[in-house]
């Protein structure tokens, strides 16, 4: 997948209406490393995204990813958004010990 598709999808799956960008304006967006800017998207993509992990990994480096979501100030107290946050936390960084609830049990 290109940067290019990555964003579309983003922009199909995350934004309804409430928000306008273009693709290449949200791509020279990410580009700029606004810590703004990358907090609002990649959170949005996490909540609202179908595969959000596929989509982090296009648009944003692992580090930058990993830094906004293990930001102490993203606490929230509902449970599923914690735990897709905690999913896609373990796809990125690939420490499966993250997310425990979504291992199997042998």
């Amino acid at each position: 997948m290109t940067r290019e598709e990555a964003a579309q999808r983003v922009l199909d799956e995350c934004f309804w209406g409430d928000y306008h960008f273009e693709v290449s304006e949200l791509i020279q967006r990410i580009d700029e490393r606004s810590d703004y800017f990358d907090s609002f998207l990649i959170m949005r993509i996490v909540d609202n995204a179908r595969h959000a992990s596929p989509l982090l990994r296009v648009l944003f480096s692992p580090d930058r990813v990993l830094s906004v979501l293990r930001d102490p100030r993203r606490t929230d107290n509902n449970r599923p958004r914690m735990l897709r946050r905690a999913l896609v936390e373990a796809n990125i960084s690939g420490d499966y010990a993250a997310a425990p609830v979504r291992q199997w049990v042998g």
